[in-house]
């Protein structure tokens, strides 16, 4: 008689590497031509803050770049000074080329 962990891996790895195999299938499904995947990233405004002070504290970055994601971070500002985006869902605009301001 097996172990109860070995009956156990007895019945998940059937069930694991099929979904295993879509999982992999969906994700080569969505790499572009050139090998890469390519989506809108998900974050917080903290991305964009980040960017900022990286870029100030290196005295590196495109000057019209840091104002557009300054722009884009203050968009999110409250009445009460706080920083907070009002859907649960976004894309960056850091990294996707930030729209214009």
């Amino acid at each position: 008689m097996s172990s109860p962990s070995l009956q156990i891996a007895d019945t998940l790895l059937p069930a694991s590497s099929g979904t295993l195999r879509r999982a992999v299938e969906y994700l080569l499904s969505r790499r572009a031509g050139e090998g890469y995947w390519c989506g809108e990233l998900e974050a917080d405004s903290m991305l964009e803050a980040d960017y900022i002070f990286l870029h100030t504290l290196l005295e590196s970055g495109d000057p019209e770049r840091l104002k557009r994601a300054f722009t884009e971070m203050m968009r999110y500002q409250k009445d009460d000074g706080r920083i907070e985006r009002d859907s649960a869902h976004f894309a960056s605009a850091v990294t996707s080329g930030l729209p214009s301001a």
